[in-house]
């Protein structure tokens, strides 16, 4: 699973699973010190980073249930809600970001990201489709090669897999499952490429079953 970074407020990070989600380019904005709802939000971003992500959920659903049509307050309860894999819940809350900002490309990222690990392809691909009209970004290719990969279709996963890494080429996630769509096609010298690169980046990812037949 992707672990997704909900948005700072205060300064933009990296998102993603089981995945360090990724957040870049957006626009930071000073918050008043009085501002409870940004307080609360700060005090869920730290929790998230100390991957506490009920504790994360609750400081956000408490900012949500003050001001719940400020931007980003639903997409950071998205954000928790998918780590805990609460993925209805999630889809939920990222749709409700879009009602208030309908030209979010992430926010359809990540419900498209919450769709595919439901099962729900057709609307995951939809929303893919509508967030690459709006930013041409890594991760809208990295979901599509996962609804591939998980519909076996292996040879068009690793080409959408091929783009997201040239975008970028420091993502664990998008070599890791590059690596079961080699796997899959029983590529394994490169599957095993990628499973140790994915391991470079992130080294306390777990792929022992995965480079099992791997020479060691």
């Amino acid at each position: 699973m992707t672990r997704y970074l909900p948005l700072l407020i205060i300064v933009a990070m990296l998102f993603s699973s089981g995945c360090g989600l990724k957040f870049k380019k957006l626009q930071a904005r000073e918050v008043e010190e009085s501002d409870p709802v940004a307080e609360l939000m700060e005090q869920g971003n730290l929790a998230f980073r100390q991957e506490k992500y009920a504790e994360a959920l609750s400081s956000f659903l408490q900012a949500r249930s003050m001001d719940p049509k400020r931007k980003l307050v639903n997409y950071n309860v998205g954000a928790a809600y998918f780590n805990l894999e609460n993925y209805p819940d999630a889809a939920k809350s990222f749709t409700e970001e879009l009602v208030i900002n309908n030209r979010d490309p992430f926010a359809y990222i990540f419900r498209g990201h919450t769709y595919a690990m439901m099962g729900l392809y057709e609307k995951a691909t939809q929303d893919i489709e509508i967030s690459l009209q709006l930013t041409d970004h890594a991760m809208s290719y990295y979901v599509q090669g996962l609804i591939h990969l998980e519909k076996g279709e292996y040879d068009l996963a690793t080409n959408k897999f091929n783009i997201a890494i040239y975008k970028e080429p420091a993502d664990f996630l998008f070599y890791r499952d590059r690596g079961k769509a080699y796997a899959a096609m029983e590529k394994m010298d490169k599957a095993c490429a990628d499973f140790k690169q994915a391991l470079r980046i992130r080294p306390s990812l777990n792929l022992e079953s995965e480079m099992a037949d791997c020479p060691k």
